[in-house]
C-alpha cells in the first residue's frame, strides 16, 4: 500500500462506498481483487453521512452533523487499519480517504465524477419484496445516476435463496390469438 500515484501510469481510479458493515467491505474486497496485478491503482474510499431528514442550517442536528463529520476521517482510518491485511496483500495502491455529507448516491456519483474515476464498487444486502421498496438503495440509485461503471457486490451468503417470480406459460386461447393475427 502506497500513498503516491506510480510516475509514467495513468491511474486506475475506483471509488469504493464504505458502511462499516458486511456490504462495505465486500466492496472494499472486490476492489482490491480488480486492482491486483494492476500499477497505478488508486482507491478512493468514501464514507457518506447522512443529515436526518429536515435538518436545517439552525437546527441543532445540523451541529451534530458537523461534529460527527470531524470524527469521521478518524473512524475512517481506524476502518482501514483493521483491513490492512487484505490491503498488504493487494500490493501497490494509492488509497485515498473521503468523507461526505448528504445523498449516498449523490455524493458518491460526485466523488466518483471529482477524481474522475473509472469505476464505482458498491456493496448491497439481499432485501426483497417489500423491505426492498421502501427501504431505497444506494446501488440501485447510483446504477440509474452514475456516469461511470458501477459494480454492485454483495457479500456471499450460501443460505440466500432468492424469491422466485411465478412466471405462468401464455394461455392457449392467447397463443391461438396471436397465431391468428399475425403477432397482432
Amino acid at each position: 500500500m502506497t500513498s503516491e500515484a506510480t510516475p509514467g501510469v495513468t491511474p486506475y481510479r475506483i471509488v469504493v462506498g464504505i458502511d462499516y458493515a458486511e456490504t462495505g467491505d465486500a466492496a472494499l474486497h472486490e476492489a482490491l481483487r480488480i486492482h491486483t496485478g494492476r500499477d497505478g491503482t488508486e482507491l478512493h474510499l468514501v464514507h457518506v453521512l447522512k443529515p436526518a431528514v429536515g435538518t436545517s442550517l439552525r437546527s441543532g442536528a445540523m451541529d451534530a452533523l458537523l461534529d460527527e463529520l470531524e470524527k469521521e476521517p478518524a473512524k475512517l482510518r481506524a476502518y482501514i487499519e483493521k483491513k490492512s491485511p487484505d490491503m498488504h496483500d493487494a500490493g501497490e495502491v494509492t488509497l485515498k480517504m473521503h468523507v461526505r455529507a448528504g445523498s449516498p448516491e449523490e455524493a458518491i456519483e460526485q466523488l466518483a465524477v471529482d477524481v474522475d474515476a473509472d469505476l464505482i464498487v458498491v456493496g448491497t444486502h439481499h432485501r426483497e419484496g417489500l423491505a426492498r421498496l421502501t427501504v431505497g438503495n444506494t446501488a440501485e440509485a447510483l446504477l440509474r445516476i452514475a456516469h461511470t461503471p458501477v459494480l454492485v457486490v454483495r457479500p456471499k451468503d450460501p443460505t440466500y435463496v432468492p424469491e422466485k417470480a411465478a412466471i405462468e406459460p401464455l394461455c392457449p386461447d392467447c397463443a391461438k390469438a396471436r397465431e391468428a393475427s399475425n403477432g397482432q
